[in-house]
């Protein structure tokens, strides 16, 4: 073999395993666009600003309330979206309304539960930081947990996920048990290290295995119905997934964590677009962990490694 034939030999090689490099179908990528509208928040310990926080919430309304576990303050805060003062609940501790690097808060009615990972329970506190009650221990028993993070309520239960025992337990409002479903593994129903989760109107729950880079739908009793995503870094591919939200839709958002970036799937799970890429830009990300909307197109980002909430709008 000459030396020219040798070249384009190694070239179609290196072009092949560059192509599959990640693995799937190559999915084209839609015309949607999102773009950068707002920040909220920035690094620090003051009133305001946020030591890599993960979870979010938003009310839906034109000005918002963003709810926010200011995971490396640990605190919960509430940010203004129009301009009004920020509020502070909680600090350091294991007392009722202290916190040891809360994960994730969701707002139910006039309260927020706060999934207190580093105490190993949840608690609901009042917006005005009001002590309500605590639910939950350290272990692996019914109502247990070992690293509670993300959390989601319906209009009567809360779904806390466990992402070390890799289960989701279901409480009603009070904090008693309902059910569990999920069990280690990779297969069908089985979860690596989950974490976000969100619920449908009509009914089961999305949730992030970021170990198997992948989303799975559960039915209203636990049970596996589909799931998508592989591991990659193409459209349609994941690389350390973490919170999920939906938008009007049913379209689901996806917290590319390690890719830097959020991922859009139709209903169907079929890829559609991203936005967001590495940076401390507008509109970059480091980190991304949750997500949220508010009901009037607009999409919210925990951007954790860049300690700040950043909003998007797509036209």
């Amino acid at each position: 073999m000459t030396r020219r034939n040798l070249c384009l030999v190694l070239c179609v090689v290196c072009c092949a395993l560059l192509a599959g490099c990640g693995g799937g179908t190559t999915y084209p990528k839609s015309s949607r666009t999102f773009s950068f509208d707002a920040q909220y928040g920035s690094p620090g310990s003051l009133p305001g600003q946020l030591n890599r926080q993960i979870g979010i919430d938003v009310a839906h309304g034109t000005n918002p309330d963003i709810y926010v576990a200011d995971t490396g303050n640990n605190r919960v805060q509430i940010l203004s979206t129009s301009g009004g003062p920020p509020v502070v609940i909680g600090g350091p501790g294991s007392g009722p309304v202290q916190f040891r690097e809360p994960t994730d808060v969701v707002l139910v009615g006039s309260s927020l539960y706060v999934t207190d990972t580093g105490n190993y329970r949840v608690q609901q506190v009042t917006l005005a930081g009001g002590f309500v009650r605590e639910f939950g221990q350290a272990g692996t028993g019914p109502g247990e947990f070992l690293m509670p993070t993300y959390i989601a309520a319906s209009a009567s239960q809360i779904f806390v996920v466990d992402s070390q025992v890799a289960r989701v337990q279901v409480f009603d409002l009070s904090g008693n048990l309902v059910r569990s479903f999920g069990t280690f593994g990779a297969g069908n129903g089985e979860l690596q290290s989950p974490r976000g989760i969100v619920l449908r109107s009509s009914g089961g729950a999305y949730v992030a295995s970021r170990d198997s880079n992948r989303v799975q739908l559960f039915d209203g009793l636990g049970s596996f119905v589909t799931g998508f995503g592989l591991p990659g870094w193409r459209l349609g591919e994941l690389n350390g997934p973490e919170g999920l939200t939906l938008d009007s839709t049913g379209a689901i958002y996806v917290a590319d964590s390690g890719n830097a970036r959020v991922e859009l799937f139709q209903p169907t799970g079929v890829p559609e677009t991203t936005f967001g890429s590495l940076g401390g830009g507008p509109g970059q990300m480091r980190q991304p962990t949750d997500l949220a909307t508010d009901g009037l197109g607009r999409t919210y980002e925990s951007d954790t490694g860049n300690s700040r909430i950043q909003r998007f709008v797509s036209p």
